[in-house]
């Protein structure tokens, strides 16, 4: 149990400076998570743990007289006492294991809706570039265009993480846009067009950085050991 804890310690507590590069050549995307314990105190009662396991399997026995019923009624309470230690510890590992694998799925789920992003982005200035009226294309069809190729379940997830309601909403937050409401014969529908200053050939390079709407930061409680 010693070396787990050590090697917990090792593990959990790098200095930010240090980086670790375990793959030299890389022939396809790769995804690196390190995680970090900011205090000093889990690791300092895993030791206390770890001591007093060790002290209960070698040296329990010898410390109190079982013949005794008040020795015995102490050595039931020092062990409920140790109980209670190692539970509280133990919890705050699960809940520890539980934020790495919920903010890991978080993480993924934003760059998925990054890939998403871009491909809509794409997409809407393709749609506008082969069908237009004088510049402008009706959202309307390029929603339909887009159900096409892109599932509601991606667009859903896009919408989700940019906290975005409606694809005129995730269109004026791109910045790259113009959108409009034209009036028709049967009231007003929403046309738009790529800004006239944009450079199709630099478009993914102007391509906007999203305001992430999920919360992605966790915290846990501190236990009372």
């Amino acid at each position: 149990m010693g070396g787990l804890v050590t090697q917990f310690q090792k593990n959990n507590n790098l200095k930010t400076e240090e980086e670790h590069n375990d793959v030299d050549e890389l022939s396809k995307a790769h995804l690196s998570f390190q995680f970090r314990i900011q205090s000093m105190t889990l690791y300092e009662d895993l030791l206390r743990v770890r001591d007093e396991r060790n002290h209960l399997t070698h040296h329990f026995l010898l410390d109190w007289d079982m013949d005794n019923i008040d020795q015995c009624q102490n050595a039931i309470e020092y062990l409920n006492q140790q109980y209670r230690l190692a539970k509280s510890v133990m919890n705050h590992l699960i809940d520890l294991a539980k934020m790495t694998d919920e903010s890991t799925k978080q993480m993924v789920d934003v760059m998925i809706a990054e890939l998403i992003k871009e491909t809509i982005i794409k997409k809407l200035v393709d749609i506008n570039k082969q069908k237009n009226k004088n510049g402008w294309t009706s959202l309307t069809f390029a929603e339909q265009r887009l159900s096409q190729d892109i599932s509601r379940e991606n667009i859903n997830k896009l919408n989700y993480t940019y906290n975005c309601g409606t694809l005129r909403d995730f269109m004026s937050k791109t910045s790259i846009f113009d959108i409009d409401d034209e009036k028709t014969a049967k009231g007003t529908k929403t046309v738009y067009r790529l800004k006239l200053d944009i450079d199709l050939d630099n478009l993914s390079i102007l391509m906007p950085e999203l305001v992430v709407g999920v919360d992605q930061s966790y915290k846990l409680q501190p236990n009372n050991y």
